[in-house]
């Protein structure tokens, strides 16, 4: 039974590999055009200073993977040497038009390397980020293949990936789907399905051990306990473990406020962003 299970599992591989090599071609065409909006603000969301090392799992045709690139060119404008940004996929034939698009762009701050999601051969902590879009719900085990990603990435690194919500592609996905099933052929498991919602994705992350410090933990990053925190003067040379502050931009302008001092029971007032 084990045996068809592997069989069944191999199978299912090389049918989606199969897939994507057929369609890679005319993948990118503007019926898809939100793959090359979200990447814009997926890649914004890392806020990359432009010397970092990142890596796009599941890239297919690079998307993500150009607009981190961008990113990172940009971070070399701005005189900060600049870092790297390697993509992996599976199918040679999504790879073939990412590298297409990188050297038409003159992007070469992206590579592309033919590789599965559940076997990458990089060393343990090597990246300073990971994203993965539209392409983790692809594993059956979503927590092993989130926590052999986190596995590659720095401690204090960042993770990033993302999905469909759970009314994409309504109302004409189910009338394909009762077309379909009218000629006797089932309706396929929507897999994107498992992470279309925040509680989803939240759950995820939580049994892939990507969670909120504990009270311990953040004691020895900051040398204060939750309540006397705060950002003030805090920096990688005498606080190692906190990699970035990221502050709301609701916040911004703001004055007149009141933080905490990373010092039990004390606090900085008068602070202004």
């Amino acid at each position: 039974m084990d045996q068809m299970h592997v069989m069944n599992e191999q199978q299912r591989k090389i049918m989606i590999k199969e897939t994507f090599n057929t369609v890679a071609r005319g993948y990118d065409n503007s019926a898809s055009r939100f793959f090359s909006q979200s990447a814009e603000h997926f890649a914004a969301c890392l806020e990359l200073k432009g010397h970092e090392s990142v890596l796009d799992v599941a890239t297919g045709t690079g998307y993500a993977a150009l607009a981190v690139a961008k990113q990172l060119t940009q971070g070399q404008v701005a005189g900060i040497t600049h870092g790297q940004v390697t993509g992996i996929d599976f199918s040679a034939g999504m790879l073939a038009q990412a590298r297409q698009k990188a050297l038409a762009a003159t992007l070469h701050t992206a590579s592309f390397t033919e590789m599965h999601m559940q076997a990458l051969d990089f060393p343990q902590h090597h990246f300073d980020a990971a994203v993965c879009a539209f392409g983790i719900f692809f594993v059956e085990d979503m927590e092993s293949q989130l926590k052999h990603i986190a596995d590659k990435v720095k401690p204090g690194g960042k993770i990033a990936f993302c999905g469909f919500y759970e009314d994409a592609f309504l109302p004409m996905a189910e009338l394909f789907f009762n077309c379909i099933q009218r000629y006797g052929v089932e309706k396929p498991p929507l897999s994107w399905k498992r992470i279309a919602s925040e509680d989803k994705v939240a759950a995820l992350c939580h049994t892939a051990d990507l969670r909120p410090a504990t009270e311990e933990e953040i004691f020895t990053a900051l040398g204060a306990h939750p309540g006397s925190l705060g950002a003030v003067s805090v920096n990688k040379e005498e606080q190692p473990l906190i990699s970035e502050v990221i502050a709301d931009l609701v916040l911004q302008g703001a004055s007149e406020m009141v933080t905490g001092a990373n010092t039990d029971d004390f606090h900085y007032r008068h602070v202004s962003i």
